[in-house]
């Protein structure tokens, strides 16, 4: 449910996938040779349409890095780091290199395998609007480096169960677990754009919710509609806390070579807040 988002991004607003395969070359056993009969084996080197070599071709991560400029779908996804059958390091690959070209996703992981589940919105995402990526969020837990473990560490889960964990990192987690924003009030028109975005809140029985009331992390405007940016444009952005309608945030920023701009440490709460990007004429 990547796999074809990820390569024709214009036709998905969003990409939800549990324990999926993102890059074939680093699963092994019956998962890799399904990949085989039907892509040619590895070593035969066996060329894409596009030119690729098709094992390439067939890395998520891979075709994300490549392509910082695209206008990828919301990617929201899950992964057991006990999965044996298609293993954890090729998920977080592809969690790293979503941070990295800085597209919209969200991850989860824990220990149960392949049956982790995957991220979700809730949100009524759209091909046409814009959407932000949040990326070095203060409230991300560390998926590590995929490095095992000398030796497994016991994780009693909250039914009692204890389960093993055999790589670095924290047992379970998630990126961008607790951040949301409105489609309801976008603005994306020439020369201006705003979105609101905010922790989310415990539900009416109490559960969910981010730990804390604030958090900082980058924000990287996606999918613009009207609003354009070029390499090297100028623009002036603020962050207006809504619950009391004040600016806590302002400054400027330029295009990098993608012709995308980040708000670094933006600041987000539970109350919400209203950030704006305005260009410099």
């Amino acid at each position: 449910s990547t796999f074809i988002p990820i390569r024709y991004p214009e036709r998905f607003a969003y990409a939800y996938s549990a324990v999926g395969i993102h890059d074939p070359a680093r699963v092994k056993g019956g998962f890799h040779e399904s990949y085989a009969r039907t892509n040619g084996g590895m070593k035969f080197n066996i060329k894409h349409e596009s030119g690729m070599p098709v094992w390439e071709y067939l890395s998520d991560p891979k075709i994300v890095r490549d392509n910082p400029r695209a206008n990828l779908p919301f990617i929201g996804f899950g992964n057991g780091k006990n999965d044996h059958g298609i293993g954890w390091p090729q998920a977080i690959e592809l969690a790293k290199a979503l941070q990295e070209a800085r597209h919209p996703h969200g991850f989860v992981w824990n220990l149960r395998g392949h049956g982790a589940g995957h991220f979700q919105t809730g949100l009524d995402l759209r091909t046409d609007q814009s959407l932000p990526a949040f990326t070095k969020c203060t409230l991300d837990n560390n998926f590590g480096t995929a490095t095992r473990l000398k030796e497994a560490v016991p994780v009693k889960m909250p039914w009692g169960q204890i389960m093993k964990d055999v790589y670095d990192g924290d047992h379970r987690g998630q990126l961008n677990g607790y951040l949301r924003w409105k489609t309801d009030d976008v603005v994306d028109e020439a020369g201006r754009w705003e979105m609101t975005v905010y922790l989310m809140k415990k539900d009416r029985r109490g559960r969910g919710g981010a730990p804390k009331d604030e958090c900082t992390v980058n924000i990287t405007p996606r999918r613009l509609q009207q609003f354009t940016i070029k390499k090297g444009d100028k623009l002036k952005w603020t962050n207006t806390s809504l619950v009391d309608n004040k600016v806590v945030q302002s400054g400027t920023v330029t295009a990098d070579e993608h012709g995308l701009v980040t708000l670094e440490k933006a600041r987000v709460t539970k109350g919400a807040n209203r950030i704006a990007l305005v260009a410099v004429k």
